[in-house]
C-alpha cells in the first residue's frame, strides 16, 4: 500500500506542475499595465509579456518572471491538491481488520 500512496503523491506533484504551467500561460491574457505609456504588460502576479504599442515593435518576454509565475501557481495548485487529497481520505470510511 505504501507504493500506491507514493504514486499518488507523485501524481499530485505532476498535476500541480501542469496546473502551474497552464495557469501561468493563461495569465498572459490579463492586462497588468501599471499606467506606463508605450507598453502593455501581461501576466499575473508577475508581468512577463510586454507588448510595445508602436507599430512593428516586437513583443518581449521576461522568462525569469514567467518562471516565477509558474512556481507561484505550482505552489498554489500543490496546496489545493494536498487539501483535496486529505479531504477525500478523511471522507472514506475506515475498514476494520479481523
Amino acid at each position: 500500500m505504501e507504493f500506491k500512496s507514493s504514486m499518488d503523491n507523485q501524481m499530485i506533484i505532476v498535476y500541480a506542475a501542469l496546473a502551474g504551467i497552464v495557469i501561468a500561460l493563461f495569465s498572459s491574457a490579463i492586462n497588468t499595465t501599471p499606467g506606463v505609456l508605450g507598453a502593455t504588460w501581461y501576466g499575473w502576479p508577475q508581468a512577463w509579456k510586454y507588448v510595445i504599442v508602436y507599430p512593428g515593435s516586437p513583443t518581449t518576454y521576461d522568462f525569469v518572471a514567467l518562471g516565477a509565475d509558474i512556481l507561484f501557481w505550482f505552489v498554489i495548485a500543490l496546496i489545493v491538491l494536498a487539501f483535496y487529497k486529505t479531504a477525500v481520505q478523511r471522507s472514506k470510511p475506515k475498514t476494520q481488520k479481523k
